[in-house]
């Protein structure tokens, strides 16, 4: 996700997901048995990436089909 984020440049960007769901959430069980250095760079890359999303400089729209869960 980071990198197509990257790749868009200054182009509009469509955010999708894949599957049946737009978003399935975190996975909670793999969550659990991280250790606190692996939940530090999950939660240090989420925010980089809704970081640079938020800050696109072009128009951003998501299509969004069937749930969109957590995370």
């Amino acid at each position: 996700v980071e990198r197509a984020l990257d790749a868009a440049g200054d182009a509009p960007l469509l955010v999708t997901g894949a599957g049946p769901a737009f978003s399935a959430g975190l996975d909670l069980d793999a969550l659990r048995a991280a250790d606190g250095a692996e939940v530090e760079r999950l939660l240090t890359t989420m925010e980089r990436v809704v970081r640079k999303l938020f800050l696109h400089p072009a128009p951003t729209a998501a299509k969004v089909q069937g749930h969109a869960g957590a995370g």
